[in-house]
């Protein structure tokens, strides 16, 4: 076998074990963000997640019914996390490719 028929195993054993080590899920997908009210420290690490308010509001908007972090936090910081990477992202793009 030549050379090139051996290049997608290798890839396999390189791109498998990349795939499978994803960080613990603490974005708040799988849990509402009130169900950390037992550990407090760890509600308040998740905020840095921008994940955490997509699925809080999504969660918010399609079952109320479920205790989930107030709309009107999650609309100011989503628009506020928007912003921010709106912002850092113009002034990188100007300084490449501009000047």
């Amino acid at each position: 076998m030549s050379e090139r028929g051996a290049t997608p195993v290798g890839w396999r054993r390189v791109i498998v074990p990349v795939a499978d080590s994803r960080p613990p899920p603490i974005g708040c997908a799988y849990y509402p963000w009130r169900g950390l009210d037992v550990v407090p420290v760890m509600q308040y690490i998740v905020l840095i997640n921008p994940m955490v308010y997509v699925a809080e509001g999504m969660r918010g908007a399609l079952t109320p019914g479920v205790p989930h972090m107030p709309l009107g936090v999650v609309h100011a910081s989503l628009v506020l996390i928007s912003g921010f990477f709106w912002t850092f992202g113009i002034r990188s793009f100007n300084r490449r490719a501009i000047g």
